[in-house]
């Protein structure tokens, strides 16, 4: 081995001739990366130890720091007087090793440190601008398990929490300080803000898909949504903040409907579609709606169902089999948006920011929020002979909105035709290509309160009315034909009613086909305990009428038909009333709800001059109204005053009718 030394690995630069560090006589040494073998004869302590606990920048400068130990240490054997080279030495390294701070001291420390491969951990260095080691992937899971979440835990808490079960469970874990630094890096900061605040990342960071202006044609399709207005006003002996109830088309962005009203609800909704149903720009209602998903919104007055039924079904979509409300009535196709997502109705909710600008021009101005809240407003507040009424609020509110609908000076790049801009007055103008016709006195019929679907028994229908249960319609022979033996057999009926009259109530079967007018079941004995023998008579005698109308019935189909005389003076009514002005180019549809109130009003009358018993059975061939909805106070309506009669008018309109 001597003589292989000597004559070949030292020409190589494998073997050297030298005195031991240790002092004695010199000897040959084979450097180990001549052979491989030679490694496992020196054990453990000549092997590679395992740094990947350590960060990369660590194992990084701990192994430029090994080379320059052994790089030294070769010096060290070749040249003896070390004084005469080693600072000169030193330069060289500083300059091949910038990122290592070389000096005599530290370079004779980390010659002590290193005597063999597995001393390279030592070198290691260990102060608190590097990380000691990699934590736990288990530990930094459960951290992010706890960090994010709605609740907006602290970093401080969190990090307790996992340091106990890191203890628990073995995990390395870092500082609190560490924990601090790395939170970002370990966590994506979207992920962050999606669990701990998922309101602002749905408006700031989720994705979204662009809406195309061209889906939907002009007045094809209306948005509706709520509005509190940032400013307070006289409401009788209150104060309050008023709300916008709107609709707005999608391709014009034209306020087709509004109302404004203390507080939104489903009536506000209705009175708000009845507005813009009823205005002749429009050109009549859509054929899609989209609304919120709201309580107000998504009840069953509009579309049928509770949000429970509609809930139990993986899809959440409106069953349009099942569906009796407003919309389905008025062949109107709702969708409803994604709770808690502006985004789904972007259109209005941009419209809404306009409002802003209307606000701001009164003294008593809120502001969105505390930040921007003007600081005179509690001042302003005490005195009531600034704050302005309601009334004055809504008149300059619908000018506001005219102007807005009438206005061409706006930036939007969709309401441009031929390099003009255009109002959304005259864009509903040109661009709508349909109209819906609407009978006034049948969308009067729309602000009728629905009840859910009822069934016929033995006492007629029963409403729960206010938490009590009201019966309808016991001695009523319309209704017979919907009775049977079991309820399975029986066939559901819907109810329309006024919150504000309850002694009528209007049936109609599952198709929206008017049944009869029902009048509040009586009791025998009204007056305390003692019975009434004359009440107790006329209730005899309408369960005789009641009895004799079935025999009628079943003799003659035809009873309650209107007469021949009858016949030919609504038929002359009808040509009358058409009309020949329409545009020969404009498509007219036609809506289910048409010449229906002529025939709920004939069964008024009936009942006004006490021909309760003559029923008038549904005929096949007349058109049915199919659709009603909620109620709206009487102070939403034209005629404001309730006459403490409410039969009053309608026995002077019988009268005019028997004149006549």
């Amino acid at each position: 081995m001597r003589r292989k030394c000597r004559e070949e690995l030292q020409g190589r630069g494998f073997a050297l001739f030298a005195t031991p560090p240790e002092g004695g006589a010199a000897q040959w040494f084979v450097h180990r990366d001549y052979d491989a073998r030679l490694m496992p004869a020196f054990g453990n302590d000549y092997r590679e130890p395992d740094l990947s606990g350590f960060s990369e920048r660590q194992r990084k400068l701990a192994l430029e720091r090994r080379a320059v130990v052994e790089r030294f240490n070769h010096e060290l054997v070749m040249r003896p007087a070390v004084d005469t080279w080693i600072d000169e030495y030193i330069a060289r390294l500083r300059l091949e090793f910038p990122e290592l701070k070389i000096s005599r001291t530290g370079l004779y420390a980390w010659r002590n440190l290193y005597l063999r491969p597995a001393d390279t951990i030592k070198l290691i260095d260990m102060r608190g601008q590097h990380n000691r080691f990699e934590d736990s992937k288990e530990a930094w899971e459960y951290f992010a398990d706890l960090y994010c979440h709605e609740n907006r835990p602290s970093v401080e808490q969190c990090w307790y929490a996992t340091k106990r079960q890191a203890a628990e469970n073995g995990w390395r874990w870092c500082t609190l300080r560490s924990c601090y630094r790395q939170k970002d890096r370990k966590i994506p900061i979207e992920q962050q803000l999606r669990m701990r605040e998922p309101e602002r990342w749905r408006q700031t960071m989720r994705p979204y898909i662009p809406q195309d202006s061209e889906a939907w044609g002009s007045g094809d399709r209306w948005i509706g949504d709520h509005k509190q207005l940032d400013l307070w006003c006289l409401w009788g002996g209150s104060v309050i903040r008023p709300w916008l109830t709107a609709w707005l088309d999608w391709r014009t962005r034209r306020t087709t409907g509004w109302v404004l009203s203390a507080s939104p609800n489903s009536t506000t909704i209705l009175a708000a579609l009845r507005h813009g149903l009823l205005d002749a720009r429009n050109m009549g209602g859509p054929f899609e709606c989209q609304i919120d998903n709201g309580k107000d919104y998504d009840s069953w007055t509009f579309h049928g169902q509770t949000k429970k039924e509609r809930r139990s079904r993986i899809n959440l979509a409106v069953d349009e089999g099942k569906a009796y409300g407003i919309f389905n009535a008025l062949k109107i196709e709702p969708h409803f948006s994604i709770p808690r997502n502006p985004n789904g109705k972007s259109r209005i909710e941009r419209w809404f920011r306009t409002l802003d600008s209307f606000c701001k021009t009164f003294e008593t101005y809120c502001g969105e929020g505390v930040e921007s809240k003007p600081e005179r407003l509690n001042s302003v507040l005490g005195n009531r002979r600034m704050i302005p009424k309601f009334a004055e609020v809504q008149a300059r509110l619908a000018k506001f909105i005219e102007g807005d609908n009438a206005s061409s000076e706006h930036d939007i790049a969709d309401l441009v035709e031929n390099g003009e801009r255009l109002s959304a007055n005259e864009a509903m103008r040109r661009w709508r290509t349909t109209r819906r016709v609407y009978d006034e006195g049948s969308l009067d019929l729309l602000l009728q309160q629905l009840h859910r679907p009822v069934y016929a028994g033995r006492g007629g229908i029963t409403l729960t009315l206010a938490g009590r249960a009201i019966s309808y319609g016991q001695f009523e022979p319309a209704l017979t034909r919907f009775k049977a033996r079991f309820k399975k057999d029986r066939r559901p009926l819907l109810v329309s009613y006024d919150p504000h009259d309850l002694r009528t109530v209007r049936v109609f079967d599952s198709q929206w086909r008017f049944v009869c007018l029902a009048t509040m079941n009586d009791v025998g004995g009204q007056h305390g305990s003692a019975i009434n023998l004359e009440h107790v008579a006329e209730l005899s005698r309408q369960k005789a009428l009641y009895e004799k109308s079935l025999k009628h019935i079943a003799q003659h189909s035809l009873i309650g038909v209107l007469t021949k005389q009858e016949q030919l003076v609504e038929i002359a009514n009808r040509s009358a009333s058409k009309t020949e002005d329409e545009d020969s180019s404009m498509r007219i549809i036609p809506t289910p709800v048409d010449g229906q109130a002529k025939q709920v009003q004939r069964a008024e009358y009936k009942k006004a001059v006490g021909a309760e018993s003559m029923s008038e059975p549904v005929h096949s061939g007349l058109a049915m109204l199919q659709q009603l909805a909620q109620n709206t106070p009487p102070s939403m309506r034209e005629e404001d005053e309730f006459s403490s009669d409410p039969w009053a008018a309608v026995r002077s309109q019988a009268d005019e009718r028997a004149t006549e």
